[in-house]
């Protein structure tokens, strides 16, 4: 077979290269792009039933996995919260699968988590979309005015998570059927390294804005906007830096947004970065770093009424025993912790065999209302994802947080516990205004 010549090869390495830069600086996004602004923004919430008085902790009832991992969810227009997550033996395997519960409140205020179900998973994926498909991973979750659903999630055919692409199901009836997978072209490059994990958002145009990161060749953080017919309308990149993954989106108001992003460089101490955007201007200012120790992991965050800025993430040094609620009351002023949810920081250098962890386990969970006859086998499957014998201990993890305002105004977090549990909190802003 006869070579190809010189010119052919250096042309075709220029086309490559091309294609990469393009895929590294996204599609030029419209000159004049304004933000739909939510309606906890600028409406007071309706309140219909009694306000816990403190947060209120419930688990979301253990599927039969091992792992679970990356909850996400929304608030539906019947009142309704959804939450999805993925889960099975551990991170990455095949077995794993998109999961989905829906929780409900009665006239009197309580509510319940309901049965388990599966959405999707690699080989319904792959069937869907003609694709060897390796994995899957990150979902969110976005509901469109007239009410349809629109599950945006991660899914791998080789390599780790940095050879990534999105697929995305919809549902028009709150989730009790999805349609088939379809696969989102997001870039130029064999449409690799395109990962999810901050809350979607509307453009005053009807558009969707998908927070989303690339970890190929360098690690930052995007915005997708996708039109109503699925079609990817531009890409915008947050920052020239390359170490701020999994960007999550804070609307101040039509023209003004801001940014924070996971910190993945290698600056000590670490600290979560921000950046901010206007409607008049193409690109987001160069991200800084904020005051917020950020362990290289991920952040949840929304804007409250007012303008105050809500945030929870892991506020350590290194690891993820604390999740801690943040509040920065406005342009200017500084976020500051105001709360804990978990917080087994203390424990951070100490050596606990797994009779240890097992005790200290159990009064946690009996404090957070697992069921007594589960509780053996929760602490089991905690142990075999805490406990490392290439350490020599046990650890505490809380991570992976997810933060939404129901149309009622409560607030609702999620997060993985000990990647185990899908830990739901419930709490209000009347509670906020408590806190020291």
């Amino acid at each position: 077979m006869n070579a190809t010549p010189p010119f052919f090869r250096y042309l075709l390495l220029l086309l490559i290269a091309g294609s990469f830069a393009y895929a590294l600086d996204g599609l030029k996004p419209a000159p004049d792009l304004r933000f739909a602004v939510p309606n906890n923004i600028t409406q007071n919430p309706t309140t219909s039933t009694p306000a816990p008085p403190k947060p209120m902790r419930r688990f979301i009832p253990i599927a039969n996995t091992s792992m679970v991992h990356a909850p996400a969810a929304i608030a539906l227009s019947n009142g309704d919260i959804m939450a999805i997550w993925y889960g099975g033996s551990r991170e990455g395997a095949k077995d794993v699968q998109i999961f989905q519960s829906r929780f409900r409140k009665n006239e009197a205020g309580y509510g319940h988590w309901s049965t388990i179900s599966p959405i999707t998973s690699p080989i319904k994926t792959q069937q869907d979309t003609q694709r060897y498909i390796r994995k899957v991973g990150n979902p969110v979750i976005a509901q469109w005015p007239n009410g349809e659903l629109w599950l945006i999630y991660v899914t791998t055919s080789m390599g780790g998570w940095a050879a990534s692409n999105l697929n995305l199901i919809t549902s028009t009836d709150n989730g009790a059927h999805w349609s088939p997978a379809k696969r989102l072209i997001t870039s130029p490059f064999l449409n690799l390294s395109t990962l999810v994990k901050g809350t979607p958002f509307f453009y005053a145009d009807g558009s969707l804005g998908v927070p989303v990161y690339h970890e190929f060749a360098g690690k930052f953080g995007e915005i997708l906007r996708i039109a109503r017919n699925g079609t990817i309308m531009d890409k915008q990149r947050l920052s020239t830096q390359r170490e701020g993954i999994q960007p999550v989106v804070l609307i101040e108001d039509q023209n003004n947004a801001t940014a924070l992003l996971r910190y993945s460089g290698n600056q000590v101490p670490p600290r979560a970065l921000m950046t901010h955007t206007t409607s008049t201007v193409t690109k987001w200012a160069p991200s800084t770093a904020t005051e917020i120790p950020n362990p290289n992991s991920a952040i949840a965050a929304l804007t409250l009424n007012g303008g105050r800025y809500l945030a929870v993430l892991n506020d350590t040094e290194k690891d993820r025993e604390r999740l801690s609620l943040m509040l920065k009351e406005g342009k200017g002023s500084e976020w500051k912790r105001i709360y804990a949810f978990e917080d087994q920081y203390a424990l951070h250098d100490q050596k606990i065999n797994d009779q240890e962890y097992a005790e200290r386990l159990f009064p946690l969970l009996i404090q957070n209302n697992v069921p007594l006859q589960n509780i053996e086998d929760t602490i089991q499957r905690v142990q075999k994802n805490m406990c490392r014998k290439s350490k020599g201990r046990c650890e505490f993890q809380f991570d992976y947080p997810y933060l939404i305002q129901a149309t009622d105004g409560t607030l609702h977090l999620f997060s993985t516990w000990n990647k185990t549990l899908v830990s739901h909190i419930e709490f209000t802003e009347q509670w906020l205004e408590t806190l020291p």
